[in-house]
């Protein structure tokens, strides 16, 4: 058996266009739609405006560049962005929010999301990995 480590092997495209798509897609409805957006931001935070539009800028631009150029460096900045997000998303499910012109989610639905947003991380990670170096 040897001690050397499997080689890893390049991101796919198509995880890296879905995850890279999704990004710009949720960043787009920031702009479209931003008093949902709003409606999720822990109270306690002000210039809910200003997140909203914040997070959504960095959202198609990291989802564009993730599509255009991966690199481990995005990935990071991805996972930050991601990590920056979350407590909107604990917010929700804590105070069981119903947002305006939405569907009503389901509590439990609310509660099942929260893991998913780290498969997010990890899919985010493994599309910026580093190839493997030819030896």
């Amino acid at each position: 058996m040897s001690n050397e480590s499997a080689p890893v092997r390049a991101p796919s495209k198509l995880a890296r266009y879905g995850i890279g798509s999704s990004l710009v897609g949720v960043g787009v409805l920031h702009f479209v739609s931003p008093k949902q957006f709003e409606a999720i931001i822990p109270e306690e935070l002000p210039a809910k405006s200003f997140w909203v539009y914040c997070t959504g800028v960095l959202e198609v631009a990291g989802g564009a560049q993730l599509i255009r150029r991966p690199t481990r460096r995005l990935g990071f900045l991805l996972v930050g962005l991601l990590l920056l997000v979350f407590p909107a998303n604990i917010n929700m499910a804590l105070r069981d929010l119903a947002v305006d012109g939405a569907p009503t989610i389901p509590k439990w639905a609310l509660w099942a999301r929260l893991p998913l947003q780290f498969v997010m991380i990890w899919a985010v990670l493994a599309a910026t990995r580093e190839p493997a170096a030819e030896s």
